[in-house]
């Protein structure tokens, strides 16, 4: 497998962020590829929770804002994830995310997380994803969340 060629190649650096702030785990959860998220997981210092420099958001916000539900999967699976990270400016977790794009597909997926919590305040307000759901009127997303 060509990714865990490069991952097992010295000296690459498989947090290297792009010109967005994107490092690769960042790159594979937009894109929705569930298998290169397991393979760079298996790297030695490959921190699963890193925050991009641009937005703050972390592999698992990209995939969320996304709706990619494999990568979804593959993240919450990963030792060390923290489904319920803050990012941006108004301190939305995951879920926030979710609730807040009517993705309720990535909510159930979230929700499958053993260390989930569905009642996270968002840094900036203390908004939960159900006062988000509600706000921005999004009844699917409000069913999946209650």
């Amino acid at each position: 497998d060509a990714i865990a060629a490069l991952i097992a190649a010295e000296g690459v650096k498989v947090s290297a962020a792009d010109e967005s702030g994107f490092t690769p785990l960042h790159v594979a959860a937009e894109n929705n590829h569930g298998n290169a998220i397991a393979a760079l997981l298996k790297a030695r210092d490959i921190n699963v929770n890193v925050a991009a420099a641009s937005r703050g958001s972390t592999p698992l916000h990209v995939a969320v804002k996304k709706g990619n539900v494999d990568a979804i999967a593959a993240l919450i699976a990963a030792e060390g994830i923290n489904v319920n990270a803050a990012a941006g400016l108004r301190g939305f977790a995951p879920l926030h995310v979710a609730a807040e794009m009517g993705r309720v597909r990535s909510i159930a997926a979230l929700l499958k997380a053993r260390d989930i919590n569905v009642n996270v305040a968002a840094a900036s307000r203390g908004s939960t994803p159900l006062h988000v759901a509600v706000k921005k009127g999004n009844v699917d997303a409000i069913a999946a969340l209650i």
